[in-house]
């Protein structure tokens, strides 16, 4: 794997800490060596859904199960957090340095790297080992082949590298050169009990509003129709056009697409379609 300092801009991140407010965003983003520089001349925003825990303390196995080492009386799991319920329904920040489950050694080393350098920089409450850094953790992971893809990360970059084939310079790997170009963020800011069915609260829009304020997008590419529907009913997707798709609102372009984890988020060319729409508008802005 590459450096992560070559992908990763360290002194950006560590920025956003730092101009964050404190009713902003709680996890931390993903921001690209080269996000300034944009694709398609537009600085591009990625917006997932939300972050799930699986250390869910209700034991998974039937109770006549006796041959699974984790289960024990009550239902209860020993691989389960006794936090998991609080942690999950909307108070994920009272647990960001008291995670058990936040070790080193369930993420790739370029995650303590870098960590640790925006640590050095941000001079706030350091984010190593602390559930705030999560969003970093699983895009380390997946940058690093010793570890296993992520199939909804994996599947929107290999779409993205086509797409943005002619604009990625092709200096390094295609897929560090992809993230070195754009920025990530998770819409939900606490974690959720279960990777479909997201619970989203009412701080999330306040912290996706400021993930835009700070990273200054043209183009914000939403994951899943969970989270358009959310946006909707928050009045944020408002004229959609392009069966759902397309929405402009202060000058920005969105993008909703299906989520990357469904196999045909590609949607029979739909996306790509959409992509060109959005592109094509804020080039008028960019340019103009």
């Amino acid at each position: 794997m590459e450096n992560i300092d070559k992908i990763a801009n360290i002194n950006a991140i560590a920025n956003a800490i730092k101009n964050n407010s404190e009713d902003g965003f709680f996890f931390v983003p993903w921001i690209g060596k080269n996000y300034e520089d944009g694709l398609k001349g537009s600085k591009i925003l990625v917006v997932g859904a939300s972050h799930y825990c699986n250390h869910s303390n209700i034991c998974t196995h039937p109770k006549s199960n006796n041959e699974c080492s984790n289960f024990y009386d009550n239902k209860k799991c020993r691989l389960g957090c006794k936090y998991f319920q609080e942690c999950t329904i909307g108070k994920t920040k009272d647990y960001n340095d008291k995670c058990s489950w936040m070790k080193p050694e369930e993420y790739s080393k370029s995650y303590e790297i870098l960590c640790k350098d925006i640590d050095k920089i941000s001079n706030c409450n350091p984010i190593f080992e602390r559930l705030n850094s999560t969003t970093l953790g699983e895009i380390c992971n997946f940058l690093d082949s010793n570890w296993e893809d992520n199939v909804s990360y994996k599947r929107f970059t290999i779409f993205c590298i086509r797409y943005f084939d002619k604009d990625l310079t092709n200096e390094i790997e295609p897929k560090y050169d992809l993230w070195s170009h754009i920025a990530f963020v998770n819409y939900a800011q606490n974690f959720q009990p279960n990777p479909t069915g997201n619970l989203f609260q009412e701080d999330d829009l306040n912290a996706f509003n400021k993930y835009i304020e700070l990273l200054k997008p043209n183009v914000v590419i939403v994951w899943g129709c969970d989270l358009g529907g959310e946006l909707e009913k928050k009045g944020f997707k408002v004229n959609a056009e392009n069966n759902g798709y397309n929405w402009t609102k202060d000058g920005i372009q969105f993008v909703n697409s299906y989520h990357p984890s469904y196999s045909g988020f590609k949607d029979n060319g739909r996306l790509k379609e959409a992509l060109d729409k959005a592109f094509q508008e804020a080039s008028k802005v960019t340019n103009g």
